[in-house]
């Protein structure tokens, strides 16, 4: 009879290698099974399978025996192809709000004209661009903005405030999600993007800040 050195790590051996086999017959026998091991493995960042007891169950036996029995195979494709079916109708309700709302807006301004803009900042995007010079950044800016009718403003870089910090020297405030802005700035171009007509402006002045609530 062989001497076992270390008990506990050989039984934690053995019992792995069952967890392995049977979690291999699992994969061979159920078509979906990596999809449903997938979901079982993801439930605890899930708000609502993260406090399922049945769910959990479930992930225990899969945790356990490296398997699940036919009948909780099932119930595991029943609840995702739920899921799946939900989204979709979720995705589906959502374009048609945006298109919806989309050919309500109308183009900001008379293109070539200089005007003034009151807008509430929705996105600061940030992109990867060339560099200009050895102390450039390479990342460039897009502030999308909206008016009170939901019409879109694209500005191609930061809008920033100029002002005076407490020792009398130039500072900036720079315009972030949530903030509203002020300034005057040439219409460049009517176009559209994503199915919505948007307004691009350039050429900003006069700019002022105004913070949203945080």
């Amino acid at each position: 009879m062989a001497f076992i050195q270390d008990e506990v790590a050989y039984n934690n051996a053995v019992n792995r290698n069952i967890w392995q086999n049977a979690n291999k017959t699992f994969h061979r026998t159920f078509e979906r099974s990596h999809e449903v091991e997938g979901w079982l493995i993801n439930i605890e960042y899930d708000k609502f399978w993260s406090n399922n007891e049945f769910a959990l169950s479930l992930y225990r036996a899969w945790d356990m025996y490296g398997k699940l029995t036919e009948g909780q195979y099932n119930a595991v494709c029943k609840i995702i192809d739920k899921q799946k079916a939900r989204q979709a109708e979720w995705d589906a309700k959502r374009e048609a709000d945006k298109n919806a709302k989309n050919a309500t807006l109308e183009h900001v301004g008379v293109v070539g004209e200089r005007m003034q803009f009151e807008l509430k900042v929705v996105a600061v995007i940030e992109f990867d661009r060339p560099k200009f010079h050895y102390y450039d950044s390479g990342v460039g800016y897009i502030t999308i903005m909206e008016d009170d009718a939901g019409n879109k403003v694209v500005y191609m870089n930061h809008l920033s405030e100029k002002t005076q910090d407490e020792h009398g020297y130039d500072d900036w405030v720079t315009a972030e999600k949530g903030d509203t802005v002020l300034f005057m700035a040439k219409v460049k171009e009517h176009g559209v993007r994503d199915g919505a007509k948007q307004t691009i402006v350039q050429r900003p002045t006069k700019i002022v800040v105004i913070k949203g609530e945080e």
